[in-house]
């Protein structure tokens, strides 16, 4: 196999056609490669280094694949924790106020009222964005997705996508509901986003 690429390179190139002017002189006996001292040096040292950066740049992959798996259990397990300290209070009836915000493109208001983990009334009022001058129009959504559930939903899918490195999350002090996801990706222009719980109230 060796002699065959070795062959091969000799027909390629690397300059030493200009040298002996065709390939004759070049192959030996059965037809194996007959190159120059120097240029087998050259080679055996480019192998050398070539081995010489596969020990620094694996080690260096799996050390960054690592620390970003590591990154992202963390994030899993203070959203479990929020998860489960929501769900021990036992909250089923609530008003929640859920802000969108798409960039420069798109700012949208949610007022969701829920009652036995049931939504029961919907509102939605859209706030003209710097992309939208003088006037907005209010966009389709789904009431149950501003639920404190659909909240929770949005998080762990988010810190699980492929942009979880842009993903933050902040949490309610007080009842473990995320109060803010949000991405930005500083290398990106106008693909911010963010869901923030502007109020809360808890129905009795």
């Amino acid at each position: 196999m060796a002699h065959k690429v070795a062959t091969c390179l000799a027909y390629a190139g690397f300059g030493w056609f200009e040298r002996y002017g065709s390939t004759e002189g070049l192959l030996g006996q059965h037809g194996r490669p007959r190159l120059p001292v120097a240029l087998l040096r050259k080679w055996r040292y480019d192998l050398k280094r070539f081995s010489t950066s596969l020990l620094w740049i694996l080690p260096l992959a799996w050390i960054t694949a690592a620390c970003s798996a590591s990154r992202t259990f963390s994030a899993i397990e203070q959203l479990d924790q929020a998860e489960q300290k929501w769900t021990v209070q036992g909250i089923t009836s609530y008003r929640i106020e859920v802000l969108v915000v798409s960039s420069v493109w798109h700012a949208q208001s949610h007022q969701i009222t829920v009652q036995s983990n049931q939504v029961v009334d919907g509102q939605a009022g859209c706030i003209p964005a710097p992309m939208e001058p003088g006037a907005c129009e209010v966009r389709a959504y789904v009431a149950k997705d501003y639920m404190v559930p659909g909240l929770f939903a949005l998080a762990r899918s988010s810190i699980q996508s492929e942009q979880a490195a842009g993903v933050q999350i902040k949490y309610d002090p007080s009842y473990g509901f995320p109060s803010q996801v949000s991405y930005n990706d500083p290398e990106l222009v106008d693909e911010d986003w963010s869901w923030q719980v502007t109020a809360f109230e808890i129905i009795k």
